[in-house]
């Protein structure tokens, strides 16, 4: 509903600007909910009066002025910006599931200059469009969410269906210049996780020379799986921003695999130094969903957040830390294998030694503790989101040189 009602409050301002006044925006977006919520009055009825009013405060006689007479003859997608009233020519890249019974359908289309996402209202009464056709499309509005340009379909929205040989092949973006839009990358997938999600097909990272990414796609999709270490072009993805970080969304991408291409990739690993001040919960051993595809930390009584009670978990042995360097506090996880090394136990011996002690697996931290906490390390690994994802863990002997220094700068012998 609520995009529906941006879509009326853009009419009604280009109505009033075609009038020779400066909208109030405000002001419209009050009076138009208040009709259409309060009162029920149709939408159609909502946009003339709000017009009217306006116009006769001012001492003006409305005029019907069609939104076509705003429009450029034809506008490229690259040249588009938010609120642009615009007609164009494009391709259907693909569509999309509808998301709410306000939208008869999303979708991507393109243009040889650039590729943009479409959404049609119900309200349009128009119909869906076709993967792989070319339209004419007459005063669509541009809109703008998180950064990402949009293109809204509605009433007032002419399509015409037409024949074009035109090429709408996009050039590669580098990973790190990517924005928030629709665009295409070619990178290598450098590391694959476990869905968090029962409704995630496959996650991880891709990367090239200037940058390295997230990136998603949705069972509901049927996109093939990307294999690790391979090499992949992906056309048409999502970047979508959220809490300033961009990640990409494959799910509907034309995914090409190049068995015949190289790339020095930029890895995103780095190596952090310090002390171990504190041990998280839900470290030591754990047991997690055994549901495909969730892999959730169970609670001591095992209940998964999704998939409810799960009497037939599985045991894993991870540490959830913080290591101060001095400088910074850092989120460190330590998965299973590393864990082994590091508590010089193996996951079947911590399943042993939790099953036949009255603590149970709180035995485990019990015994790891001291091992952990105030100890010096030197960890490589990746930072994705506020955690930082171990690749390898080294104990470090306390430098007492530096830490001579650092007391007598406070002008106490050492």
């Amino acid at each position: 509903m609520e995009i529906y009602i941006m879509s009326s409050i853009e009419t009604i301002s280009l109505q009033i600007s075609n009038n020779g006044l400066t909208p109030n925006i405000e002001r419209i977006t009050r009076d138009y909910t208040r009709l259409t919520h309060e009162f029920g009055v149709p939408d159609k009825e909502a946009i003339k009066v709000i017009v009217t009013d306006i116009c006769k405060e001012n001492n003006i006689t409305p005029k019907k002025v069609k939104p076509e007479a705003q429009i450029t003859p034809t506008s490229k997608l690259i040249n588009t910006k938010p609120n642009d009233w615009i007609t164009f020519e494009g391709k259907v890249i693909s569509v999309s599931d509808n998301p709410s019974k306000t939208v008869t359908q999303m979708g991507i289309i393109a243009d040889d200059s650039a590729a943009i996402k479409y959404i049609i209202f119900s309200k349009s009464e128009l119909p869906p469009l076709e993967k792989e056709s070319w339209y004419k499309i007459e005063s669509a509005v541009v809109d703008e969410f998180r950064g990402q340009k949009n293109i809204k379909i509605h009433k007032g929205t002419t399509i015409t269906k037409t024949e074009s040989d035109t090429s709408v092949m996009p050039k590669l973006c580098e990973i790190g210049s990517i924005e928030p839009g629709i665009t295409s990358v070619q990178g290598k997938i450098t590391q694959l996780w476990e869905p968090f999600s029962d409704k995630i097909h496959q996650t991880g990272l891709i990367a090239d020379e200037s940058g390295i990414i997230k990136f998603v796609s949705w069972k509901s999709s049927n996109q093939i799986p990307l294999e690790l270490h391979k090499v992949y072009t992906l056309y048409f993805t999502n970047a979508d921003s959220w809490n300033g970080k961009i990640s990409l969304n494959i799910s509907d991408a034309l995914v090409i695999e190049n068995d015949d291409v190289t790339l020095d990739v930029m890895n995103g690993e780095k190596t952090i130094s310090g002390c171990i001040v504190h041990i998280q919960s839900g470290s030591g051993l754990i047991k997690r969903c055994p549901v495909e595809g969730c892999n959730r930390p169970l609670t001591r009584q095992n209940f998964c957040n999704i998939h409810e009670l799960q009497p037939k978990y599985k045991y894993d042995l991870r540490l959830r830390a913080i290591l101060d360097d001095g400088h910074t506090a850092h989120n460190v996880l330590i998965q299973c294998e590393l864990c082994e090394k590091l508590f010089d136990m193996t996951l079947d011996k911590a399943i042993d030694i939790a099953e036949s002690q009255p603590l149970g697996m709180s035995e485990i931290e019990v015994i790891i503790t001291p091992k952990i906490i105030g100890q010096y390390f030197t960890i490589s690994g990746r930072s994705f989101e506020d955690m930082f994802i171990a690749n390898s863990i080294e104990n470090t002997p306390l430098d007492t040189t530096k830490l001579v220094t650092i007391i007598n700068s406070f002008g106490v012998d050492a």
